[in-house]
């Protein structure tokens, strides 16, 4: 399945972005953070940003945050199978998750995208942990 086409960000978000991206990879998430809180509010909603706040509080571990923003991704976004694994990784993760609670969120995903290797692959790795 070919990637959904989002509108663009501007020049500078996407600046924040990248910087925001570096800083996690420099283990200083920070930085990372005030790089994002630096995005202009048309940029908020988009979703590489969402994915880069996803990634942000991964890093983290702020798993009920990640899973409200990756909540938010699928719902914006349907069509983009990034959402629904991370939507997926988070609810494993978070307080009151668990395997039950991620096949559960990424199940509907198999028929969504079905030439995506990573779902039914995300879900057998859930299958055999329950």
């Amino acid at each position: 399945m070919s990637a959904p086409a989002f509108p663009p960000l501007e020049a500078l978000d996407v600046h924040l972005v990248r910087a925001a991206h570096g800083w996690l990879e420099l283990n200083l998430p920070n930085e990372a953070e005030a790089e994002l809180a630096q995005l202009s509010p048309a940029a908020q909603t988009h979703p590489l940003v969402l994915q880069a706040l996803w990634q942000l509080h991964a890093h983290q571990h702020r798993w009920a945050l990640a899973h409200t923003v990756a909540e938010l991704l699928v719902q914006t976004f349907p069509g983009d199978v990034n959402g629904w694994v991370h939507r997926a990784y988070a609810a494993r993760r978070k307080e009151g998750g668990g395997l039950q609670a991620a096949w559960d969120a990424l199940r509907p995903a198999v028929d969504l995208f079905p030439d995506e290797t990573i779902v039914p692959y995300n879900l057998a790795c859930y299958a055999c942990q329950m």
